[in-house]
């Protein structure tokens, strides 16, 4: 079988196993409502579904296409979170809430890392690949903050044990704060190999640089670290005064989606 044909293949089968975790979420809010008329697990079912499909509208609505993969873990982290609760996992498997809390910091930590990546490919950004990892673990580490939050207002408002105790939310803290680091700094290091970057950077890119696709992550970083100014051709003598006021000391950050071609991009470093 060609190589193109297992690609979409793979990503046939991805599509297929999202479609039924996205439905099955559906389908959890009335058994919730069936089985012990939980309204607040019915409620947090929906919502996940919302969540889930939420890629699907973007490329039906938007034209935002989201790589197969980031769809599927999306969905994948969703169910795990409203499974455990529906079946008691997080209560009767030991370590359930830790997997699962590690599992979905990885993928919040995977959207903001190509969020953050984006924002450098519009110039929202001038960061390095250092920062680029700061910034995404600072938003993941915020989130699952923010998580922890909203479990202790559920528990006081609502009298539930969603924290089960207070182990249990330093626990996922430091899940939180170790697969916020880890995650971005492998992301770097593995997308920067041709095929990842080919189903997963360029296609993250096509949603904050539509018809830019050929821009390579490595590139993105280095105009901004390693600029260099572009070579010009020779001034006359006459314009060289008039000039010398308006060259800079300092070049700017390399524009990487100023249409440059990869040669001219390659000649600059």
């Amino acid at each position: 079988m060609p190589a193109y044909d297992k690609i979409e293949l793979m990503r046939t089968f991805g599509l297929v196993i999202s479609y039924l975790g996205k439905i099955f979420l559906v389908v959890l809010a009335p058994l919730a409502l069936f089985r012990s008329f939980d309204v607040l697990l019915a409620l947090m079912a929906l919502i996940s579904a919302s969540l889930a499909f939420l890629p699907l509208h973007l490329a039906n609505r938007r034209g935002v296409n989201f790589p197969i993969a980031i769809d599927l873990a999306i969905t994948a982290a969703l169910l795990v979170h409203n499974l455990g609760v529906f079946f008691h996992w997080y209560t009767d498997i030991p370590n359930y809430g830790n997997c699962a809390s590690l599992f979905g910091t990885f993928v919040i930590a995977t959207l903001a890392y190509f969020i953050t990546i984006g924002l450098i490919s519009r110039k929202k950004l001038q960061i390095g690949r250092i920062g680029t990892i700061i910034v995404a673990a600072t938003f993941t580490v915020a989130i699952g903050t923010i998580w922890e939050i909203g479990e202790f207002g559920v528990d006081i408002w609502l009298k539930l044990n969603a924290q089960h105790g207070n182990g249990d939310t330093m626990g996922d803290l430091v899940v939180y704060l170790v697969a916020a680091i880890v995650t971005p700094t492998l992301l770097t290091l593995v997308f920067r190999g041709k095929a990842a970057h080919r189903y997963f950077v360029e296609p993250v890119l096509a949603i904050f640089a539509p018809g830019k696709k050929e821009i390579k992550e490595s590139e993105i970083f280095e105009g901004i670290v390693h600029s260099k100014p572009q070579r010009e051709e020779p001034i006359p003598e006459v314009q060289a005064e008039s000039q010398a006021e308006s060259i800079e000391i300092m070049p700017k950050p390399f524009d990487i989606l100023g249409g440059k071609s990869l040669d001219s991009i390659r000649k600059i470093f």
